[in-house]
């Protein structure tokens, strides 16, 4: 909605997603910045704590003992 108010009013002052290919490129960085850092962390967290999903989440572990075993060690140096 926002980057259609911006480009049918291009005379509108200031432009809400920047002017020059500098400010174009740090408003998208920041809106991945909002996206990537808060708003997946926020879907994460109502995901598992509300328990909607909890039917359709079910992790599968398939583990090899003896790499286990070695991943726990600690005499060896990995």
């Amino acid at each position: 909605m926002c980057r259609y108010f911006d480009l049918t009013n291009p005379s509108s002052s200031p432009s809400l997603f920047g002017q020059s290919p500098l400010e174009q490129a740090q408003v998208k960085m920041w809106h991945r910045i909002v996206e990537l850092q808060g708003l997946f962390p926020a879907m994460q967290a109502f995901r598992n704590i509300s328990g909607i999903f909890k039917d359709r989440e079910n992790v599968v572990a398939i583990c090899n003992a003896g790499l286990i075993k070695w991943l726990n060690d600690p005499q060896l140096n990995h």
